[in-house]
C-alpha cells in the first residue's frame, strides 16, 4: 500500500491531522490501534479553556474541525474567569463524548483522500535517511512520503488503580511502545557512530594511558615492564619519579602512549608539586588511565578520591604487591575493572594488557570498515543529539506527554541537521558571511 501521508493515533492531534493533509488533497491514511475510540476523550471531556481555548480558536481560523464537533456535541459552554480580567478569560465547552467522537468519526469517513485504518504501528520504515513509512505489528508495510506521530496518551501508557499499576491505554487498549523502541535504535546508532570515531582515531593517533597512583606502588615498573626498557628509575625510596616519563608499545596494532606520573601525595617540596599537578592533569586528558594500589594497604580517601576523578578516560585498578599479605578493602573498587598482579616478578601484566585490549574491543578493531566522523564539531553535534535522544527516551518511558517528548526529537534532528546542512546557527551563518564582502 503507497500513501502520500501516514498519521499515527487517533486523538485531537491525530484527527485535525489527516483532515487537513487530506483537504489539501494528499492520500492520506489515519492509522489508529481502534478505529471504534477515534476521537475518544477518556478524561475530562471540555473543549477550550484557558490553557487550549486559543488552540482551539487558531484551529477553527484555518479550517479544522474541533470547534465545529464541539457545536454538535456541546453539553455547557461557559466564559471561565468571569470575576477576573479579560485576559484570563476564556470559553470552555462540556462535550458529551459518545456524541462528540461519533460525530468526528463520520467527518472522517465522509472525507475524500482519507483512509482508516486499526492496527497497530511498530516500527517505521527508513531509506537512505529518510522516511519511508511504517510497520505494523503484524509486519505489513505501508510506504509513505510522510508520517505524522499523535500517539498521545497511549504512547507506554499506564492505568494506576490505588497501588496497582499495569501498562495499558485507556479502556483497557493496548499500549503503544514503538516511539520509545525505535528512539533506543536511533540511540544504539548514534552512539555506534561516536564509538567508531573514537576507534579510528585511536588507531590514527594512538591511545594514551597514563599510569596513576601514590609513590612507591610500581608505576615506574609497570613503564619499564610494558616497553620493555628502563625508562623510569626504580628504588624503594618514595618519590622517585618527580616529573612525567613517557614511552609506547603496540598492543594489536594499535599504539599506546604511555605516561608515568609523578606519585600523587601532599609535598612540601615545589618541584614534587609541579609533578603531582601534571598527574592529575593527565587523569583528565588520558584516553585510558591505570591506578595502582598496593595490596598490603588499605585504600585512603586520598586515593579513593583520586580514582573517582570525573574524566572521560576508561579506568583499570592494577592491585600491585600481591605476594604480600592482603590488607586492601576491594569493596570499595566494586565498580571498577580491577587486575592483579606483582611487577616485581613482572606477574599479571600480561592479564594487564588482555584487559586493556578487551576494553577497546582491539581484536576487532583492526577487521572493521566504521563510518565515522572526521570533524571535530561533528563528532560534539552527535554527542549532544545522543544526549536529546536519551532524554526523549526518559520522557517516553515516563509516559510524558508526546508534546514534550517531541522537544528532544526535534532538539536532536536540528543538531544532525547542523552536519548535513539542513539546519544552519545564526553563529555559523555569522561566520560564513564574514568571508564575503557584500554590496558590490
Amino acid at each position: 500500500m503507497n500513501y502520500e501521508i501516514i498519521v499515527v493515533g487517533g486523538g485531537h492531534a491525530g484527527c485535525e491531522a489527516a483532515l487537513a493533509c487530506a483537504r489539501k488533497n494528499h492520500k492520506t491514511l489515519l492509522i489508529s490501534g481502534n478505529l471504534d475510540n477515534i476521537a475518544d476523550m477518556p478524561c475530562n471531556p471540555s473543549i477550550g479553556g484557558p490553557a487550549k481555548g486559543i488552540v482551539v480558536r487558531e484551529i477553527d481560523a484555518l479550517g479544522g474541525e474541533m470547534a465545529k464537533n464541539t457545536d454538535k456535541s456541546s453539553l455547557q459552554m461557559k466564559i471561565l474567569n468571569t470575576k477576573k480580567g479579560k485576559a484570563v478569560q476564556a470559553l470552555r465547552a462540556q462535550a458529551d463524548k459518545i456524541l462528540y467522537k461519533k460525530e468526528m468519526q463520520k467527518t472522517l469517513k465522509n472525507q475524500e483522500n482519507l483512509d482508516l485504518m486499526g492496527a497497530f504501528v511498530e516500527n517505521l520504515i527508513v531509506k537512505d535517511g529518510k522516511i519511508g513509512g511504517v510497520i505494523l505489528a503484524d509486519g505489513t508495510e505501508i510506504n509513505a512520503k510522510a508520517v505524522i506521530l499523535t500517539t498521545g496518551t497511549y504512547l507506554r501508557s499506564s492505568i494506576l488503580i490505588g497501588s496497582k499499576k499495569k501498562s495499558e491505554g485507556p479502556h483497557g487498549e493496548k499500549e503503544s511502545k514503538f516511539l520509545s523502541t525505535k528512539l533506543k535504535e536511533i540511540d544504539m546508532s548514534l552512539k555506534s557512530l561516536v564509538s567508531s570515531t573514537e576507534n579510528v582515531q585511536f588507531v590514527s593517533n594512538g591511545i594514551d594511558l597514563a599510569i596513576i597512583g601514590k609513590p612507591n606502588v610500581g608505576k615506574s615498573s609497570i613503564l619499564n615492564h610494558l616497553t620493555n626498557e628502563n625508562k623510569a628509575i626504580v628504588t624503594n625510596i618514595a618519590g622517585t619519579t618527580r616529573d612525567v616519563v613517557y614511552g609506547s608499545i603496540f598492543l594489536n596494532g594499535v599504539k599506546f602512549n604511555l605516561i608515568d606520573t609523578a606519585g600523587i601525595r601532599e609535598s612540601d617540596d615545589l618541584v614534587e608539586q609541579i609533578g603531582v599537578t601534571r598527574s592529575k592533569e593527565a587523569i583528565i586528558s588520558s584516553d585510558l588511565v591505570v591506578f595502582v594500589l598496593n595490596n598490603n594497604e588499605p585504600i585512603t580517601p586520598e586515593e579513593l578520591d583520586v580514582i573517582n576523578t570525573e574524566t572521560s578516560a576508561k579506568k583499570i585498578i592494577f592491585i600491585n604487591k600481591c605476594d604480600l599479605e592482603e590488607k586492601i578493602n576491594i569493596d570499595k573498587l566494586n565498580d571498577y575493572t580491577i587486575c592483579y598482579g606483582n611487577t616485581i616478578e613482572a606477574n599479571g601484566l600480561d592479564s594487564l594488557k588482555q584487559t586493556i585490549i578487551e576494553l577497546f574491543n582491539l581484536d576487532e578493531l583492526k577487521s572493521k570498515n566504521y563510518n565515522y566522523l572526521s570533524n571535530a564539531r561533528h563528532i560534539a553535534l552527535v554527542k549532544e543529539a545522543v544526549s536529546a535522544v536519551e532524554n526523549g527516551i526518559e520522557s517516553a518511558e515516563n509516559n510524558l506527554p508526546f508534546e514534550m517528548i517531541s522537544v528532544d526529537i526535534n532538539e536532536a534532528y536540528d543538531l544532525l541537521g547542523e552536519i548535513i546542512g539542513a539546519v544552519y546557527k545564526d553563529e555559523l551563518l555569522d561566520t560564513l558571511f564574514s568571508k564575503f564582502c557584500l554590496g558590490k
